[in-house]
């Protein structure tokens, strides 16, 4: 209910280029924060939004559960099997810059052309 309230309304408040009231309005805004106003008056927004029935408060009836393994059963198999892909694409991409490389040089040996006359 607070984001309701309070979440998006208060992002900025439209004032003039060169308002007078600006630093003044910034420090109320810092001293309201650090004194714990804002959170105080989120929560009294609440209190007095559920007495008047604006919202409810739902009970979470969900049982909790502890996790274990079986939870990170996809993990591992992406872990297990993505370090050795990982590996073997390195070493594949090494392997084909190294042979790009060794073409090029090949390349431009075979271009290079002895000059007659000299």
């Amino acid at each position: 209910m607070s984001q309701v309230c309070f979440g998006g309304l208060f992002n900025a408040f439209p004032m003039q280029k060169n308002a007078t009231f600006a630093a003044a309005l910034d420090r109320f805004m810092l001293y309201v924060r650090q004194a714990g106003l804002w959170g105080y008056w989120e929560d009294m927004a609440f209190i007095y939004a559920v007495r008047a029935e604006y919202a409810m408060v739902f009970l979470d009836t969900y049982p909790v559960e502890p996790l274990n393994m079986e939870f990170f059963n996809t993990a591992w198999i992406v872990f297990v099997a993505g370090i050795p892909i990982c590996c073997v694409v390195y070493v594949l991409e090494h392997i084909w810059y190294r042979w790009q490389r060794r073409q090029s040089r090949q390349r431009q040996l075979s271009c290079q052309c002895p000059v007659h006359g000299e």
